[in-house]
């Protein structure tokens, strides 16, 4: 079941990839612009459940990415790679409060970790399909993880 999850990312991946890079494109500017780090985090199910309700639950100044029924992402602003992780974290707790049984597989990524937009995507679903298929559910896993 996990590989098939994977298979249906990397399948979708350039679709994925575009409707990331477009969601984070004002959050580049302000970091190129004046230094403001942000963090993206993107999320999978291997259950059918319709992700975009945490759409509800961030914050105003962070944007929700609806990829698939069951992959969605969150752009936090204003975050470094440690606020990032804590931010998805509050959403995975939202998430098995919710979704009890269910697991979820999270990929974080931090502007502080890679500046190119393109690369900061690629790494952002290399670290999700990572932690799919080492089976590292219910926790964020940031890229810095897989990294070294």
């Amino acid at each position: 079941m996990k590989n098939e999850l994977i298979k249906h990312i990397r399948e979708n991946l350039a679709k994925y990839e575009t409707e990331v890079l477009k969601a984070i494109e004002p959050y580049n500017y302000e970091k190129e612009r004046y230094g403001i780090d942000f963090a993206i985090a993107v999320g999978a199910t291997l259950d059918d459940i319709d992700m975009a309700s945490f759409s509800q639950d961030i914050r105003l100044v962070d944007t929700f990415v609806f990829l698939d029924k069951n992959v969605c992402g969150v752009v936090f602003a204003f975050n470094n790679t440690e606020n990032g992780i804590k931010a998805a974290s509050n959403l995975l707790n939202k998430f098995e409060m919710q979704f009890f049984s269910n697991k979820i597989y999270l990929g974080i990524i931090s502007s502080e970790d890679e500046i190119i937009p393109e690369q900061q995507v690629k790494k952002l679903f290399e670290t999700l399909c990572y932690g799919i298929g080492k089976g590292m559910s219910n926790l964020p896993l940031d890229y810095q993880h897989i990294a070294h």
